[in-house]
Protein backbone atom coordinates (compact mmCIF):
# COMPACT_ATOMS: atom_id res chain seq x y z
CA UNK A 1 0.00 0.00 0.00
CA UNK A 2 1.54 3.28 -1.04
CA UNK A 3 1.28 6.22 1.27
CA UNK A 4 0.24 9.47 -0.34
CA UNK A 5 1.84 12.69 0.79
CA UNK A 6 -0.78 14.86 2.39
CA UNK A 7 -0.53 18.59 2.90
CA UNK A 8 0.15 19.59 6.51
CA UNK A 9 -3.03 19.77 8.53
CA UNK A 10 -3.75 21.70 11.68
CA UNK A 11 -3.44 18.47 13.68
CA UNK A 12 -0.01 17.78 12.20
CA UNK A 13 1.16 21.36 12.76
CA UNK A 14 -0.02 21.35 16.38
CA UNK A 15 1.55 17.96 16.98
CA UNK A 16 4.84 19.16 15.50
CA UNK A 17 4.72 22.32 17.64
CA UNK A 18 4.11 20.30 20.80
CA UNK A 19 6.97 17.99 19.91
CA UNK A 20 9.30 20.95 19.35
CA UNK A 21 8.27 22.46 22.69
CA UNK A 22 8.82 19.13 24.45
CA UNK A 23 12.27 18.83 22.88
CA UNK A 24 13.14 22.41 23.83
CA UNK A 25 12.04 21.82 27.42
CA UNK A 26 13.95 18.55 27.60
CA UNK A 27 17.12 20.19 26.24
CA UNK A 28 16.76 23.11 28.67
CA UNK A 29 16.15 20.84 31.66
CA UNK A 30 19.10 18.61 30.81
CA UNK A 31 21.51 21.48 30.18
CA UNK A 32 20.43 23.74 33.06
CA UNK A 33 19.12 21.38 35.75
CA UNK A 34 20.58 18.00 34.84
CA UNK A 35 17.17 16.26 34.79
CA UNK A 36 14.80 15.22 32.03
CA UNK A 37 11.64 17.12 31.17
CA UNK A 38 9.57 14.24 32.55
CA UNK A 39 11.30 14.56 35.92
CA UNK A 40 10.88 18.33 35.92
CA UNK A 41 7.17 18.11 35.13
CA UNK A 42 6.65 15.39 37.73
CA UNK A 43 8.25 17.60 40.38
CA UNK A 44 6.24 20.59 39.14
CA UNK A 45 2.89 18.79 39.42
CA UNK A 46 3.81 17.37 42.83
CA UNK A 47 4.58 20.93 43.94
CA UNK A 48 1.14 22.01 42.64
CA UNK A 49 -0.61 19.35 44.69
CA UNK A 50 1.33 20.25 47.84
CA UNK A 51 0.59 23.96 47.29
CA UNK A 52 -3.14 23.35 46.92
CA UNK A 53 -3.21 21.06 49.97
CA UNK A 54 -1.39 23.73 51.97
CA UNK A 55 -3.88 26.35 50.78
CA UNK A 56 -6.73 24.11 51.89
CA UNK A 57 -5.02 23.70 55.25
CA UNK A 58 -4.70 27.48 55.61
CA UNK A 59 -8.39 27.94 54.84
CA UNK A 60 -9.63 25.12 57.07
CA UNK A 61 -7.34 25.36 60.09
CA UNK A 62 -5.42 28.61 59.74
CA UNK A 63 -8.39 30.93 59.58
CA UNK A 64 -7.07 32.60 56.43
CA UNK A 65 -9.54 34.15 54.01
CA UNK A 66 -10.10 31.77 51.08
CA UNK A 67 -9.34 34.51 48.55
CA UNK A 68 -5.98 35.24 50.15
CA UNK A 69 -5.10 31.54 50.36
CA UNK A 70 -5.91 31.01 46.67
CA UNK A 71 -3.95 34.12 45.67
CA UNK A 72 -1.01 32.73 47.65
CA UNK A 73 -1.38 29.39 45.82
CA UNK A 74 -1.56 31.15 42.44
CA UNK A 75 1.60 33.08 43.28
CA UNK A 76 3.43 29.89 44.21
CA UNK A 77 2.20 28.04 41.13
CA UNK A 78 3.37 30.80 38.79
CA UNK A 79 6.99 30.15 39.82
CA UNK A 80 7.43 26.74 38.16
CA UNK A 81 5.48 27.93 35.10
CA UNK A 82 7.89 30.83 34.70
CA UNK A 83 10.85 28.49 35.17
CA UNK A 84 9.47 26.17 32.47
CA UNK A 85 9.07 29.09 30.04
CA UNK A 86 12.63 30.22 30.79
CA UNK A 87 14.01 26.70 30.28
CA UNK A 88 12.21 26.42 26.95
CA UNK A 89 13.51 29.80 25.81
CA UNK A 90 17.11 29.19 26.89
CA UNK A 91 17.45 25.49 26.21
CA UNK A 92 17.06 25.38 22.44
CA UNK A 93 19.18 26.79 19.65
CA UNK A 94 17.32 28.76 17.01
CA UNK A 95 18.51 28.97 13.42
CA UNK A 96 18.45 32.08 11.21
CA UNK A 97 14.95 31.40 9.90
CA UNK A 98 13.54 31.52 13.43
CA UNK A 99 12.56 27.85 13.54
CA UNK A 100 13.99 25.38 16.02
CA UNK A 101 16.64 22.87 15.05
CA UNK A 102 14.64 19.89 16.30
CA UNK A 103 17.04 17.26 14.99
CA UNK A 104 19.94 18.85 16.90
CA UNK A 105 17.80 18.96 20.03
CA UNK A 106 17.03 15.29 19.65
CA UNK A 107 20.71 14.45 19.43
CA UNK A 108 21.60 16.71 22.37
CA UNK A 109 18.84 15.29 24.53
CA UNK A 110 19.77 11.68 23.63
CA UNK A 111 16.39 10.81 22.21
CA UNK A 112 14.27 13.01 24.43
CA UNK A 113 13.26 10.36 26.97
CA UNK A 114 10.09 9.25 25.27
CA UNK A 115 9.25 12.36 23.29
CA UNK A 116 8.50 11.75 19.62
CA UNK A 117 10.32 14.60 17.91
CA UNK A 118 11.01 12.95 14.55
CA UNK A 119 8.71 14.99 12.32
CA UNK A 120 10.00 15.01 8.78
CA UNK A 121 8.05 15.34 5.55
CA UNK A 122 5.39 12.63 5.64
CA UNK A 123 6.65 11.14 8.91
CA UNK A 124 4.15 12.72 11.29
CA UNK A 125 1.22 11.21 13.12
CA UNK A 126 -1.54 9.78 11.04
CA UNK A 127 -4.34 12.23 10.25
Amino acid sequence: MSRKTRPPTLKHELSAELSRDAARLNAGCQSRLGVTAKMFRTAKYLFYVITLLFSGYLIQYGGVEPTLAMLFAALLISGPEGLEAWLMANGAPVDDSGSDDVEKLAEDAQGGEGYDINFKEGNGPEQ
